[in-house]
This record gives structure tokens, C-alpha cells and sequence, in this order.
């Protein structure tokens, strides 16, 4: 059997200062685990404007981190949404 996937999202909650606290805070908790001897993988997805934050953040760490949208298109007038080349 596989690794167990534990991956979260919080679509539109929380400013820049709770998205910072909180990726701190949850930093210090993942690090207690020990990424070579569990069977768990830790995603988590941000809004686009807080992704860069997080990724930074949680470089080096068991956490990965994930875009919360991805349109299909490639480049248009779409509204809120984003392209992977973006």
C-alpha cells in the first residue's frame, strides 16, 4: 500500500499576516514528525497570493506545497483564473 495523503485547502480565508503565522506555527508541528519513517505525505494548497509565501516558508521541509487552481487555458480573458505558464 502507498503513503497516506493528508492534503488541505482554504480558499478565500485569512490575510498575508495569518497565512504567515500560521505557516510558522505549522512548520514547527511538521517537524516533528519524521518525514523517513511515516507513511504521510503533507500537502497543502494556498490561494494563488499566498503561494510564494508558503513555498518559501516550507522549502526543505516534509510539507509540499500546491496551486489551489489551474485553469486549463492557456492564456485569455478568464476571470480569477490562473495559467500553469503563469
Amino acid at each position: 500500500m502507498g503513503r497516506t495523503l493528508v492534503a488541505g485547502n482554504w480558499k478565500m480565508h485569512g490575510s498575508l499576516a495569518f497565512v504567515s503565522e500560521f505557516a510558522e506555527v505549522f512548520l514547527r508541528v511538521s517537524n516533528t514528525l519524521d518525514a523517513g519513517n511515516t507513511d504521510c505525505q503533507v500537502l497543502i494548497f494556498p490561494p494563488i497570493s499566498y503561494l510564494g509565501v508558503l513555498a518559501k516558508v516550507f522549502a526543505g521541509s516534509a510539507v509540499e506545497v500546491g496551486g489551489q487552481d489551474l485553469s486549463p487555458e492557456v492564456e485569455g480573458a478568464y476571470t480569477g483564473e490562473v495559467a500553469a505558464e503563469m
